[in-house]
């Protein structure tokens, strides 16, 4: 090494954990470098008959590994014969496995396994069939069918492949779909199951991605009528930069249409873009470019139509530079002390409708003083996520051109909260557990599992009161604190 430093090289393998060593300097030497096998968990997903589950499918596990940096959650896709297998995963402690498949509802087991290097488990899962959804697609102001309409749950595309129920409507615009997920909601002391779908067709938007509540039929399953709007309207046009004259080619736009559908363009080398196939009503774009101009500042423009059926709207648009928008703010520990060299997120989003989108970020890091600034940012929707535990854990607001927003975060160290309820005879989706500070401010809801176990995970070490609800009632509370965050007890009845 340069200067007769020790030098650290890292050792690395296929299967095999990686290791670095620090080799002294000065001299030379003959190193034997000994490698630990990496943990692998393999095992089969099976139905409730025990026939192996055929793909499509995925599984994930949840690691605490040994080493704080180390990764902890893995993902991978189910093998023909309903098999599974991670081999790049770290020593820890095994917490979870879940597993989805197509036509299935998803099922999380829930573990405490100690996963050494260089050892070997096996796991089954067996899967429910998720819920059954039959209906028709019908065009909203003709009642018509809609023939061969696509049909999908828990996402915003159509995708075949997937792990998410898909179908395709018959001639008559009937359908009928298995494997939605067993979600339950309970309104009125009447519960319902919660469905996520969507419909479309070439001649039709497609519908909101939204949340229908259904009592089943006779046989256990679910009706639904789902209307779709006619796609007549189209926008277009071309977008130029701030000085009014030349092409903003290249530039992103993101719009959402009164159906709370989304899509992404690029304007083309004269700066010309064209949204088709709309839905009449409102309709929403966000102009802009990722990098600032030459003068060091953003370039964007927010552009809200209400589209007229049959319209085809011709526009010009000249993007805007929002100089001065800036967020600033402080971050202090427990004790009111300014915390330096702490990074913040700063993301920026397009919201409209019931929808909205994560479009990009920056990273700011406080100065010695515990101060951070995000200068010339566009006027437009943020969301603050200092790094680590803070108090509050994200800030969202929307920022006005020219405008200077404060906003103060207090940091510091993690815990994790964890206990159990005693439910007796009622069931784990009764019940809600929530964080509260000592003002009564609630901080999140806690994870809850079908077991009555609960954890809140990475809130700032302080004190809290942990508040169990029963259908929106309260109906018991327990201290928490960092001396105490585990082994806590809420009485259910």
């Amino acid at each position: 090494a340069p200067g007769g430093r020790p030098s650290h090289l890292r050792f690395e393998a296929a299967g095999y954990l990686p290791r670095v060593l620090e080799v002294p300097a000065p001299g030379a030497g003959v190193w034997e470098v000994v490698l630990q096998l990496r943990p692998v968990i393999e095992g089969v997903v099976l139905d409730r008959s025990g026939t192996p589950v055929s793909p499509p499918g995925r599984v994930s596990v949840y690691i605490v590994p040994d080493d704080p940096e180390a990764v902890e959650h893995f993902s991978t896709e189910l093998e023909r014969n309903g098999h599974y297998r991670f081999e790049e995963l770290y020593p820890g402690r095994l917490r979870q496995i879940t597993a989805r498949a197509k036509g299935f509802d998803e099922h999380e087991v829930e573990l405490d396994l100690l996963l050494p290097a260089g050892t070997r488990q096996t796991h089954e899962v067996t899967l429910d069939r998720g819920l059954v959804l039959y209906g028709v697609v019908l065009d909203e102001l003709t009642r018509e069918p809609i023939p061969f309409a696509k049909v999908w749950g828990e996402g915003f595309d159509y995708e075949e492949d997937s792990v998410h129920p898909t179908t395709i409507a018959d001639a008559e615009g009937r359908f009928r779909i298995e494997g939605f997920e067993n979600n339950t909601v309970d309104f009125d002391e009447t519960s319902y199951h919660t469905f996520m779908i969507v419909a479309s067709s070439e001649e039709h938007a497609s519908s909101p991605l939204s949340v229908v509540a259904l009592e089943p039929d006779e046989n256990g399953e679910f009706e639904v009528e789902l209307l779709l709007v006619r796609s007549s309207c189209s926008v277009g046009g071309r977008v130029f930069q701030s000085d009014g004259d030349t092409p903003a080619s290249g530039a992103l736009i993101w719009a959402i249409d009164g159906e709370n559908n989304y899509t992404l363009q690029r304007t083309r080398q004269k700066g010309a873009f064209h949204f088709g196939g709309l839905a009449p009503g409102p309709f929403a774009m966000l102009v802009y470019r990722t990098e600032r101009g030459a003068a060091g500042l953003y370039e964007s423009l927010r552009v809200e139509l209400d589209l007229e059926d049959g319209v085809s709207e011709d526009l010009h648009l000249v993007l805007d530079t929002s100089a001065g928008a800036s967020i600033t703010g402080l971050v202090l520990d427990a004790t009111g002390a300014a915390v330096a060299g702490h990074e913040l997120t700063a993301d920026y989003q397009f919201n409209a409708g019931g929808l909205t989108m994560g479009l990009d970020s920056e990273v700011a890091v406080t100065d010695a003083n515990g101060r951070y600034r995000f200068a010339n940012s566009r006027a437009g929707l943020y969301v603050i996520t200092p790094a680590g535990c803070s108090d509050p854990r994200t800030f969202q607001l929307t920022l006005a051109p020219f405008e200077e927003r404060a906003v103060n975060f207090t940091a510091g160290a993690c815990m994790t909260i964890e206990g159990w309820i005693e439910l007796g005879e009622a069931p784990a989706s009764e019940f809600t557990v929530r964080l509260f500070d000592l003002q009564d401010q609630m901080i999140m809801d806690a994870d809850l599992s079908g077991d009555g176990t609960f954890r809140v995970p990475d809130v700032i070490e302080t004190s809290y009161e942990v508040i169990l609800f029963r259908h929106g009632k309260r109906i018991d509370q327990a201290p928490v604190d960092p001396a105490h965050p585990t082994g806590i007890v809420l009485r259910g009845q």
